[in-house]
C-alpha cells in the first residue's frame, strides 16, 4: 500500500511521515524508500496499537456466608487484552491454599471465606496503555440461628407473661415481634394490658382477653431472616355471679332505701350498674351508687317506685337481679267540720276524706 498525502496523512519536507487521528488499522509495518540517481535505502517502522483498558464488575457487593467459597468476577476490554489482577487494600493478592488468581478469566475465588476475608476488595486491569480499577466490597458474616425460642404460654387473666425470642448470627440479628392476625401490639385501643420488647423478650403486663393468639418472633440481619412461633392461652375467666336478694321490698316515703348488689364471682372483676324501669340510673344528691355496688336512696318519693335491676358484666358474659320496689305513703284525712247538729229521725252524714298508697282502709269507733 502506497501512502498519498491526504487529509490523514502529512510528509514533512524533511521526509516524515505524520499521522492524524491514528486508527486501530493504522497499525502495522511502514517502509520508508530514499532514492536518487546513486541508488536507494530502505527502513521499517512498526506501530504498535494500543486501546486504554477498560474494567467492569460483575458485582460491586458481594455477600457471603463464612466457610463457603466465594467468587468475584471482573470482565476487561483494551488492546492488547489486559490481565487482571486483585488487590486487598494496597496489598496483591496471588493463588494460594485459600486463594485462586485467574489473570485472564478475571476471577478470585476465596475458598472457606472467613469473617477477616470481609473488606474492599480492587479489580485492576492492566496492560501498556494503562491501567483501570473497580471496587468490590465483601460482607462476610452468618445467617441468623435460634438459641432460645419461645414456649407456649396458658395463664390466667390478669397475670404478667414474657415471651423469650433469642438468636445468633453476624452481624447481630434483630428481632421482632408481630401478631399472626396482624394485629398491631402498639397503639392498640381501649387496651387493659401493656405490650413491650426488652433484648428480644416479649413483655405482657396484666394480661387480657384480646391478648390471647399466636405470636411470631422473627430475628433477621442481611443474610438472612428466620421465624417462630409461640401461643398464649388466656385462662381464669368467670361470667358474674350476683347474690340472690329480696324480689319485692315496700317502704314509706321519704325513708331510706338500700339496694344491694353482691358479686359472688366473676373474673375479671364485673362492672356494676344500675337500672330503673329499664333506663339507666343517673346519681344525684339523694341517689348514690356507693363502691360495694349498691344502690342508696336518701329520701325516696312515690315517683321512685319500680324495678330496679343490677347488670354485672365482663368480657365473659353478663347477669342481672331485678328487685320491685313499692313506696308506701303514710294515710292522712282530710279535715273539715267536726260538729254536726241534727234532728231526731234525720240521716246525717259524717265524711272521712283519706289519700294515701296504698288506699287506706276506713273503719269508725264510738
Amino acid at each position: 500500500m502506497f501512502i498519498m498525502a491526504s487529509n490523514r496523512y502529512r510528509m514533512t519536507p524533511d521526509g516524515t511521515l505524520v499521522i492524524r487521528n491514528t486508527k486501530k488499522k493504522d497499525g502495522g509495518v511502514y517502509g520508508c524508500l530514499a532514492s536518487n540517481q546513486a541508488g536507494t535505502d530502505t527502513m521499517n517502522s512498526i506501530i504498535t496499537y494500543f486501546e486504554f483498558p477498560v474494567v467492569r464488575a460483575a458485582l460491586r457487593e458481594i455477600l457471603c456466608n463464612t466457610g463457603e467459597t466465594t467468587v468475584m468476577s471482573c470482565s476487561a476490554s483494551g488492546i492488547p487484552q489486559p490481565e487482571i489482577w486483585w488487590y486487598k487494600g494496597n496489598v496483591q493478592l496471588h493463588s494460594s491454599a485459600l486463594l485462586e488468581v485467574d489473570k485472564l478469566r478475571g476471577t478470585l475465588t476465596i475458598k472457606q471465606a472467613q469473617l477477616g476475608d470481609a473488606g474492599e476488595y480492587s479489580c485492576v486491569a492492566v496492560n501498556a496503555a494503562g491501567s483501570s480499577s473497580v471496587k468490590i466490597y465483601l460482607d462476610v458474616g452468618t445467617p441468623p440461628t435460634f438459641t432460645l425460642e419461645p414456649s407456649n404460654a396458658v395463664m390466667d387473666i390478669g397475670s404478667n407473661v414474657t415471651l423469650s425470642c433469642q438468636a445468633y448470627g453476624y452481624p447481630t440479628p434483630q428481632i421482632a415481634w408481630r401478631r399472626e392476625d396482624g394485629s398491631s401490639l402498639v397503639n392498640r385501643p381501649h387496651t387493659h394490658s401493656t405490650i413491650s420488647q426488652r433484648k428480644g423478650d416479649l413483655h405482657i403486663i396484666n394480661l387480657w382477653v384480646e391478648d390471647e393468639g399466636e405470636y411470631i418472633c422473627e430475628a433477621k440481619n442481611r443474610f438472612g431472616r428466620i421465624q417462630t412461633k409461640a401461643s398464649i392461652t388466656v385462662t381464669g375467666l368467670v361470667k358474674p355471679v350476683i347474690a340472690m336478694s329480696p324480689p319485692v321490698i315496700s317502704v314509706v316515703e321519704e325513708q331510706q332505701l338500700t339496694l344491694p348488689c353482691v358479686l359472688l364471682a366473676g373474673n375479671p372483676l364485673p362492672e356494676r350498674q344500675w337500672l330503673h324501669n329499664y333506663g339507666l340510673v343517673t346519681p344525684d344528691q339523694y341517689v348514690t351508687v356507693r363502691r360495694d355496688g349498691s344502690l342508696h336512696i336518701e329520701r325516696i318519693q312515690l315517683d321512685d317506685g319500680g324495678d330496679y335491676t343490677c347488670l354485672a358484666e365482663n368480657v365473659i358474659g353478663a347477669t342481672n337481679h331485678t328487685t320491685t320496689v313499692y313506696v308506701h305513703v303514710i294515710p292522712t284525712i282530710q279535715h273539715g267540720p267536726q260538729v254536726f247538729s241534727t234532728i231526731e229521725g234525720t240521716p246525717i252524714t259524717l265524711p272521712c276524706r283519706a289519700s294515701g298508697v296504698p288506699s287506706p282502709v276506713i273503719t269508725w269507733s264510738k
